[in-house]
């Protein structure tokens, strides 16, 4: 395998970076997790205005990885409490959290795009 790895997607919690790395490892594509948090202190950053940890895969692994998430988290959108707040955003905003996913997490990517489409958009 190549051994050049690059960002797929960066995180403000680690333990979401775990999870999505476990689920594609079960899927057989090899991660890292990079820690970039530094030595930032909380009270002058808080901790989640910067995403500080990075998930790393080979480059030719970033299509199916995509796919494997997007199918992922769409069984995970049955069951969302109406109050997620998300939904309370407008067709706008949703829509700048399907064209910005590394910022919003492959949950709310998915989801938005759910709500969208619900709404006809």
């Amino acid at each position: 395998m190549d051994s050049s790895f690059l960002t797929f997607q960066r995180f403000n919690d680690p333990a979401e970076a775990e999870a999505i790395a476990e689920k594609l490892k079960e899927n057989g594509i090899e991660c890292r997790i990079l820690d970039d948090s530094g030595p930032v202190s909380d009270s002058i950053m808080p901790v989640n205005a910067v995403p500080s940890v990075s998930l790393l895969l080979p480059e030719n692994e970033f299509a199916r990885a995509e796919g494997i998430l997007e199918t992922y988290f769409q069984t995970q959108l049955t069951d969302i409490d109406p109050e997620y707040f998300l939904f309370s955003f407008t067709d706008a905003e949703l829509t700048d959290v399907v064209a910005k996913p590394d910022e919003w997490g492959p949950f709310n990517h998915a989801l938005a795009k759910k709500i969208l489409a619900d709404r006809g958009k």
